[in-house]
């Protein structure tokens, strides 16, 4: 029998990876550990949430206007076609 992994909603993992979690992690104000044991999750999970984070920061600022403009123009082609 096989073990179920835990997963946890971006709810959860939000105040983690903010101010008060990794971000803090990041200013030295608390270690990744000291973070782990807080939230009652492993290190390594905490770390790739970080990752994630990072990788994925420049979709924050994206202008979503442009993107559905975009996509207008291409569902549009596509009719007249």
């Amino acid at each position: 029998m096989s073990k179920q992994r835990k997963t946890y909603s971006a709810a959860f993992k939000a105040p983690i990876i903010t101010a008060q979690g990794t971000l803090a992690a990041q200013r030295q104000d608390k270690t990744i550990i000291q973070l782990a044991a807080q939230f009652k999750v492993h290190p390594i999970v905490i770390s790739r949430w970080k990752a994630q984070l990072l990788d994925n920061a420049e979709q924050v600022f994206l202008d979503k206007r442009t993107k559905k403009k975009s996509d207008d123009r291409t569902h549009e082609n596509s009719i007249k076609r």
